[in-house]
């Protein structure tokens, strides 16, 4: 490489890790018209910084975009950790054919940072073949790899994501449990309804306010006299919850039940019913 350009090359990503905002698009815009020998320079410079450097150099990657993908893969097997993760992190924004096998081989990476990297990826490019990945996650032993798996299948539309979900309500973990309640109200799907109303009796009130909301995100009127149930609740948490989960069902029929909370003993709960009264009531008038 020309000693004159790789110069250039090294002021341009000295740029990038000082942050300087303003100059951002310039320099991407730069090292694009550089090509190749920009991008080997990039990467390598990935592989050896520090966090936050790393974080920086990563925008302007997945800025490149795809040109950049065979530079990556090429110090993948050098690097580990935060690095990998970061790189992995990047294949689910650039969404290239060519990484699925290395994002599922990631998830059987040691590092928890790195698993986690690749089901934020998975979550972002999701791909049939990543199901088994998906699967792999359900029943590790890590809370947030459980947790973080529960929440991509709330967005997925198949078998899987509703009979695994559905299991996972009844998690040890009230977090799990959380977590899946809001995803199953996400698939909106009638088999995973009795789970949800079930996970309304929860003792934990993480798991009885996510029920809650999870009913809202249904839209379904038929909910109602469920949430109307949690407007009573000895917890506060559990009945703003269900306050907001009314609101979400966008049906005026929720204002008559709503005005039990009218009068409630803590203040925030009152000025929450009357704001989201005021917001159905105006749905009514439309």
């Amino acid at each position: 490489m020309d000693i004159a350009l790789e110069i250039l090359i090294e002021e341009l990503i000295d740029i990038i890790k000082a942050k300087a905002g303003d100059k951002f698009e310039s320099v991407i815009a730069q090292l694009r018209e550089i090509g190749a020998p920009a991008y080997e320079l990039l990467c390598l410079s990935l592989k050896n910084s520090n966090e936050f450097e790393g974080q920086y150099l990563l925008d302007a990657i997945i800025a490149i975009g795809n040109p950049i993908v065979p530079y990556l893969l090429k110090i993948l097997p050098d690097v580990s950790g935060m690095t990998m993760s970061y790189i992995i992190y990047a294949f689910g924004e650039l969404k290239d054919e060519s990484t699925i096998d290395v994002i599922k081989k990631a998830f059987n990476d040691g590092d928890a940072q790195v698993k986690y990297a690749a089901l934020q990826t998975i979550d972002k490019f999701y791909k049939p073949e990543f199901d088994i990945i998906l699967y792999k996650a359900l029943n590790d032993t890590n809370t947030e790899i459980r947790s973080q798996a529960a929440g991509i299948l709330g967005n997925l539309k198949c078998n899987l994501a509703l009979d695994a979900l559905t299991v996972m309500t009844g998690d040890p973990d009230p977090g799990i449990r959380a977590v899946a309640a809001r995803a199953l109200g996400k698939l909106n799907e009638k088999q995973g309804f009795d789970a949800i109303i079930k996970l309304l009796d929860d003792p934990v009130i993480i798991v009885s306010s996510a029920a809650c909301l999870a009913l809202g995100e249904t839209g379904n009127p038929e909910f109602i006299e469920n949430i109307k149930k949690m407007l009573v609740h000895k917890s506060e948490i559990v009945r703003m919850a269900a306050i907001k989960a009314l609101g979400r069902m966008h049906s005026p029929q929720a204002i008559d039940e709503l005005k039990i909370c009218i009068n409630d003993d803590n203040e925030q709960i009152r000025e929450l019913t009357k704001k989201v009264i005021y917001f159905l009531d105006n749905l009514k008038r439309q």
